[in-house]
């Protein structure tokens, strides 16, 4: 199974070897980051495809049976990481971090199972920004407009914010 934009992107289109999407999130900001390998020559298509999906993630909802596949994709791939000690030392500093607890891991996966389609698109805030391929994209900035500044918005914003996050780099077609 692989993420919308893997097969988007390089299966059916063929446009980059490997992609994937990442998120990074605190207390007050984070950051999601789409990362391809490519060839220089279709470096412009790619990115419309790319911006086409972000669209997409943002504006239609997953159906049921893409929601179930993503969410318990999430909660094995959270169980299965807790198993290192290693990977669950991390969780516990993460969560001390972020939250200024550790989160029991029976909440997490209960915040997972609750999240509806309609919080996916409540996340995004219905759009993503439209963006000009830059001269040289090796590193995109993409900033969200003034009303959608992560200090603006309500704690629980931007938690869902990062399990959209999540959600796009693990939604199943």
């Amino acid at each position: 199974m692989s993420s919308r934009l893997f097969q988007s992107v390089r299966e059916r289109r063929g446009l980059s070897y490997d992609i994937r999407s990442q998120i990074q999130y605190f207390d007050d900001v984070g950051g999601w980051a789409v990362t391809a390998g490519l060839a220089t020559d279709r470096v412009s298509e790619a990115w419309a495809a790319i911006m086409r999906e972000l669209d997409r993630i943002c504006t239609k909802r997953p159906g049921a049976a893409e929601l179930k596949r993503t969410k318990e994709y999430l909660i094995g791939n959270f169980r299965l990481g807790l198993e290192q000690v290693r990977s669950r030392m991390f969780y516990f500093g993460n969560c001390v971090q972020t939250y200024g607890r550790v989160l029991p891991p029976e909440e997490v996966v209960a915040g997972i199972a609750a999240v509806t389609a309609d919080d996916v698109i409540e996340a995004c805030g219905g759009t993503v920004p439209k963006v000009e391929l830059p001269k040289r994209p090796e590193n995109i900035d993409i900033n969200p407009p003034e009303e959608r500044k992560p200090e603006k918005l309500p704690k629980w914003r931007k938690i869902l914010g990062a399990i959209t996050g999540c959600l796009f780099g693990g939604l199943l077609l």
